[in-house]
């Protein structure tokens, strides 16, 4: 399984929760034009650091594709959602779906809520 989620954060096998949300894959040479197109940064080290900064909150990496009901987006992932639903005109379906969300009851309250 661990095989198989480096596979996903590395080669980048499609947008999913995994690579969307991982410094090492946009860490690759082309991939600040897929940063700048999903959520508006040129760099994502940049939105990595403003994350930190103004949410106080790190990146942890996904243990799992798909959402578990009982593992539901951490607030690394639900920024990231933000920041992608801001900045892309995709149906809410399509943008849940590259975060491995199934249902709109599997997000939840987060410390971000205040910001928002």
């Amino acid at each position: 399984m661990a095989a198989r989620l480096k596979m996903f954060e590395e080669s980048g096998a499609g947008l999913n929760r995994i690579s969307i949300t991982s410094p090492v894959f946009f860490a690759k040479k082309d991939c600040n034009r897929l940063c700048n197109a999903l959520y508006g940064f040129q760099d994502y080290g940049i939105l990595q650091c403003l994350i930190d900064t103004f949410f106080d909150v790190q990146y942890e990496k996904p243990s799992q594709v798909l959402i578990d009901p009982k593992i539901p987006l951490s607030d690394y992932e639900q920024i990231l959602l933000i920041y992608l639903w801001m900045n892309v005109t995709w149906n809410n379906d399509i943008v849940g779906l590259m975060f491995g969300i199934r249902c709109r009851k599997q997000l939840r309250p987060t410390s971000i809520d205040g910001y928002l």
